[in-house]
């Protein structure tokens, strides 16, 4: 049962067409992206190959040298390319003359292959850097209403997983290369030696290319699925531990782990997909390459009268083309297993930037002078209206309270004032200047937000307070003092240093909200919003936290949403929201 509907996930995975688009060019987007290291590489791959391919054409008068009497033709016969080459530059092609020129080229192949592999390297580690440095950029520059609709564990997934294998991509599709540029060079030699037999190379690869292209699309679709489960997988994960605690609490580990076995296995059928087509075609291989090989000689011997002192060499540049190719192959499977990756990483990137967010950064400075003002203001999601009419003034230097129904549009109102969602109609003044004509960066950044769910990171309380800013130990001090949290900081062990655990799970809720408050207020916020901030503190811990933050009026205007009625009861504006309006109930 479990496999069938495994199966079924796997045949269920659609690709969308941005997908398919992005994944059939992620050659030529490594190649835009980095073009002097793929140039560099090219070269030396180049110079790799002629060095081997010019080594293996010394062969000819190596074997010559051993066996003088090999082949059809008389010791009088013309001398060939090679040896007419050491003749232009007056040397005696000596035994020990042509061992040293094949020494020397196959080291100089190996330092080159070096080179080239050491550049493949560093650059497939660039590549998963620069692509999740894109990603993050993009998302936080993205609009929120983009942001918003995003699953967690997607971003997650692409940051993480798809970003990997998309260097793993890019890497393979070089080492590909590598590989053909040898084999290329390897057919050059073959067509000096014998034009007949480069023909036969050319019909042998054409002929094999046919033969194994079924593997390579089911490769191909076996990394389409796989890239799709993985992220569900990363998805349900994040989920999952989201919310460990409960799912512990009440027993329900078994009930959750079908949730991921589900995918698990539809991944196991995706790897089981990929390794077949992989180690089927690498089986069928040899026998087909050893037929092919066969049937050279066997032409060669009955139907041709080639020397056998080419027909060596022939014999061995002919095995080493056919091993090229294999190699080809197996190097283009692993790029298109991965290559689904890099579409559906890049396609969250042009998503996310499309919907950047426009910003005026030349704009007014915002000084919150009277207050902030609204008239007329509508918020519109798609068919949905969820504000409208709104004419509102939030005066500065005071507590206003926002309070109705869940669903009512608090959470919005608060997004229209710090620009995060834009007004179908209206107009949102911050001290007589219209928010379009302000400094949008400088406005946020003069705004300390505290939401209900609070985020701490499993690190220090200085560095939660602080997060990536420069803020002092001193102005990390001052912060918690203003927020009632520095009483029960500094007997922690540690104080500052103290590891607050996973989400904050090693300090109280109560700690946890104040800790929040602080980072809101270390920026020096001239605005400060509690977005139900106390909903989950008990009554005596959120009239702590109240009077905290009523102590910090008038230098800080503070706008709380909340259901609880504490809120209200201390704040010197009431503003009630429902049925898409909002009016004052009290000043």
């Amino acid at each position: 049962m479990a496999k069938r509907s495994a199966r079924a996930s796997v045949q269920s995975a659609q690709v969308g067409p941005a997908e398919e688009q992005e994944e059939g060019g992620f050659l030529a987007y490594f190649a835009r992206a980095y073009p002097l290291r793929t140039a560099l590489m090219i070269a030396l791959l180049i110079l790799a190959g002629l060095a081997e391919g010019v080594g293996l054409v010394a062969l000819l008068p190596l074997v010559g040298l051993v066996l003088p009497n090999a082949g059809g033709g008389s010791s009088e016969a013309p001398p060939g390319a090679t040896e007419r080459f050491f003749e232009t530059l007056g040397i005696e092609p000596t035994l020990g003359l042509i061992l040293t020129l094949i020494v020397l080229l196959m080291t100089l192949r190996a330092i080159a292959m070096w080179l080239a592999m050491r550049q493949v390297g560093f650059t497939a580690a660039m590549v998963s850097t620069r692509l999740r440095q894109r990603l993050i950029k993009a998302l936080t520059e993205a609009d929120w209403r983009h942001f918003s609709r995003q699953p967690t564990g997607h971003l997650t997934a692409a940051v993480s997983d798809q970003a990997n294998r998309s260097a793993g991509a890019y890497a393979d599709s070089c080492a590909c290369a590598a590989e053909a540029i040898q084999g290329i060079i390897y057919l050059a030699v073959v067509l000096v030696i014998s034009p007949l037999a480069a023909l036969l190379a050319v019909v042998s690869g054409a002929f094999m290319a046919f033969v194994f292209g079924p593997f390579v699309r089911r490769t191909r679709n076996a990394g389409k699925r796989q890239a799709i489960v993985m992220r569900t997988i990363i998805s349900r994960l994040t989920e999952v531990l989201a919310a460990i605690k409960p799912v512990k609490a009440m027993g329900q580990e078994t009930e959750v782990w079908p949730l991921l076995e589900h995918e698990t296995r539809a991944f196991e059928e995706t790897q089981r997909q990929a390794i077949v087509a992989r180690e089927s075609a690498a089986a069928f291989w040899d026998p087909i390459a050893t037929l092919i090989i066969a049937i050279g000689l066997y032409l060669a011997l009955t139907k041709t009268s080639v020397p056998l002192t080419e027909l060596v060499v022939l014999a061995v540049v002919f095995y080493r083309l056919i091993t090229k190719a294999s190699q080809v192959q197996r190097r283009y499977q692993a790029a298109v297993l991965n290559g689904h990756s890099f579409g559906m990483l890049m396609t969250a990137v042009h998503a996310a930037e499309r919907a950047r967010e426009p910003r005026v950064h030349a704009g007014r400075v915002p000084q919150l002078g009277d207050g902030i003002t609204l008239r007329g203001v509508a918020v519109t999601y798609g068919e949905h209206q969820v504000l409208s009419g709104i004419d509102l003034t939030i005066p500065a230097g005071r507590m206003t309270a926002i309070t109705g129904p869940s669903g009512s549009g608090k959470t919005t109102l608060m997004d229209v004032i710090t620009g995060l969602s834009p007004v179908s109609a209206g107009m949102v003044s911050i001290g007589g200047t219209p928010l379009g004509e302000v400094d949008m960066g400088a406005w946020r950044r003069s705004i300390g937000y505290v939401p209900q769910e609070v985020l701490l990171f499993f690190d220090t309380i200085r560095a939660n307070v602080a997060l990536a800013g420069t803020a002092t130990d001193e102005e990390v001090e001052a912060a918690l003092k203003a927020a009632g949290a520095w009483s029960f900081v500094r007997e922690l062990p540690g104080g500052l240093d103290y590891v607050v655990g996973e989400r904050g799970t090693r300090i109280s809720g109560g700690q946890r909200q104040r800790i929040a408050i602080a980072r809101a207020l270390v920026r020096r916020p001239k605005l400060l919003i509690l977005d139900e901030a106390t909903a989950g503190l008990d009554t005596a811990t959120e009239a702590a936290v109240l009077e905290t933050v009523l102590a910090l009026r008038p230098g800080v205007t503070i706008i709380a949403v909340s259901h609880q009625p504490a809120v209200p009861a201390v704040a010197d504006r009431i503003i009630e929201v429902g049925g898409g309006s909002a009016r004052v109930v009290s000043s």
